[in-house]
């Protein structure tokens, strides 16, 4: 995360939040969807959901 907001920091702001937005969302759902597996709650709709989220 670091070295990705150093090497895009100057140039292209919008690109480089909205990259730093849709990695900080695919990490958080992965971490969810890890935790609701280790539960066993509900990974299969989570993952589901996931997907509708970055189609």
């Amino acid at each position: 995360m670091k070295c990705f907001r150093l090497r895009h920091g100057k140039d292209g702001e919008s690109p480089k939040k909205q990259g730093d937005s849709r990695l900080f969302l695919l990490i958080f759902y992965e971490l969810i969807g890890m935790l609701l597996a280790k539960k066993g709650r509900y990974p299969e709709s989570l993952f589901s959901f996931q997907k509708g989220m970055h189609t």
